[in-house]
């Protein structure tokens, strides 16, 4: 086979060789009359070739031929089609550079504003359920763009070039669908101060609210605003998007930690302070999270301890989520909170949930001692069990001793079928949190306390 495909590149080029010029460009224009795909790849690769004064026209009708099919029937579009039209709108977008480098600026933004609409299409054509891949090459595509603006092009070009984007844009042709590399971005990376800026953006939500795309591609173009709102460090527009409640409370939440972990320390800020004005005390423990680590990272002590203080005397903190954040903090930085604990043990009312919160923030700080008095003077045996493995390791018999306290007290005022339930319920409960041998005993000891009684001593596990 292998010897056969050589033979067969020895005679093409044989062929190549020997045939007339005129008879080889006859031969090729009759193959492309009657071979779609043929005629296609002629275009793709030679059009730039062609003369033309209106370069962006010539574009928009080869792209809008060679894509019909897939804009008016989205289903065609599979992955090996997907694969196909983005080889084809690569190569357009590598032709876009080199004719870069040649200066050749008219057909280069023709064929990048062709893709940028085009490939916006395809996307919104085959929404909600778009490939990746066509979503992704707008990344790649803008970020090309962005490098030919960044030449000395000529103003006239470039004044074109910022108003034909704003118009596409504001007319829903082409969606910011990156959260940094888009039109958007583009466009008011252009700007030359922040009150066009504020204006573009105002613009563009009033598009957005009265236009609105598909919910996919209007929550990406939310994010790509929410993005450059904080970038350009607009309080007012940021508050906005965020009264808009097109993105939910954890997309938000979500957003402050990438922010954080991309060091930009002051949009990070930004957004949490217009989240906390937004939404209130109910998720103010979530959104003061990001600035604890922020804090931390700082060396900045007193604010990170201040922070923390903030978090658990919040009435609406739960301890799931304090066990998460504290998962996250280097255990070396315990130190900056260890004073915070008599503060807490100290207190005299706690509501279950508060309990749980600040016995998270004690067996953290490895308080155990406190843990166990706090939760036995204002907590249950639940709550106990709860923390089982915070305490057992130093406090096995205090464990001992308050478990065998509560049982007999509880047995000593029921009796019958439900006491021996109940009894059974809390050393499942002993057994479930990991304290094996501790139940055990408990269970040996209830069944000689109350070994008088013929349904507790009857009954095994």
């Amino acid at each position: 086979m292998v010897s056969k495909k050589r033979n067969l590149r020895g005679l093409t080029a044989k062929i190549l060789s020997q045939v007339k010029e005129e008879d080889l460009r006859y031969a090729v224009l009759q193959y492309a009359r009657t071979h779609k795909d043929f005629k296609d790849f002629l275009h793709l690769h030679f059009l730039h070739l062609l003369a033309d004064e209106n370069p962006r026209k010539k574009y928009a009708n080869f792209l809008s031929g060679f894509l019909r099919k897939y804009l008016d029937r989205p289903d065609k579009i599979t992955n090996r089609s997907t694969k196909q039209i983005l080889n084809a709108l690569e190569e357009l977008r590598q032709q876009a550079r080199d004719l870069i480098s040649t200066r050749n600026y008219l057909e280069s933004y023709a064929i990048f504003i062709n893709l940028l609409l085009y490939n916006s299409l395809l996307i919104e054509r085959t929404a909600p359920n778009a490939p990746v891949e066509l979503t992704d090459f707008q990344e790649v595509l803008v970020s090309s763009f962005a490098d030919m603006l960044e030449l000395e092009l000529p103003r006239p070009l470039l004044n074109e070039i910022e108003t034909e984007l704003k118009s596409m844009l504001l007319t829903g042709s082409i969606f910011p669908l990156h959260p940094t590399l888009n039109p958007l971005a583009l466009l008011l990376m252009r700007a030359d101060s922040s009150s066009r800026r504020k204006a573009l953006l105002n613009e563009y939500i009033d598009y957005l609210e009265n236009h609105p795309p598909e919910p996919g591609i209007l929550r990406a173009s939310w994010a790509a605003m929410l993005h450059q709102s904080l970038m350009y460090k607009n309080t007012a527009i940021t508050l906005l998007l965020l009264e808009a409640e097109v993105l939910k409370g954890k997309e938000i939440y979500r957003l402050a930690f990438e922010v954080l972990k991309e060091d930009k320390i002051d949009e990070m800020n930004l957004l949490v302070d217009c989240a906390l004005k937004h939404y209130g005390p109910k998720l103010e423990h979530y959104f003061l999270e990001p600035k604890l680590i922020s804090h931390i990272k700082a060396d900045d002590d007193k604010s990170a301890a201040s922070t923390l203080q903030r978090i658990l005397n919040s009435p609406y903190s739960d301890h799931v989520s304090l066990k998460k954040l504290l998962r996250n903090i280097d255990p070396a930085e315990k130190k900056i909170f260890t004073g915070m604990a008599g503060d807490f043990v100290n207190q005299k009312d706690f509501s279950t949930n508060r309990l749980k919160v600040i016995a998270v923030f004690l067996s953290w700080l490895e308080k155990e001692d406190d843990l166990f008095e706090m939760i036995k003077d204002h907590g249950d045996v639940w709550a106990m069990i709860e923390f089982n493995s915070y305490l057992g390791d130093r406090k096995k018999n205090e464990l001992f001793d308050y478990y065998r306290e509560y049982l007999v007290q509880y047995l000593d005022n029921h009796i019958g079928r439900m006491s021996v339930e109940h009894t059974r319920k809390v050393l499942s409960h002993i057994r479930g949190s990991g304290m094996y041998q501790l139940a055990d005993k408990l269970e040996v000891e209830m069944k000689s306390e109350f070994s008088h009684r013929k349904s507790f001593a009857r009954r095994g596990r």
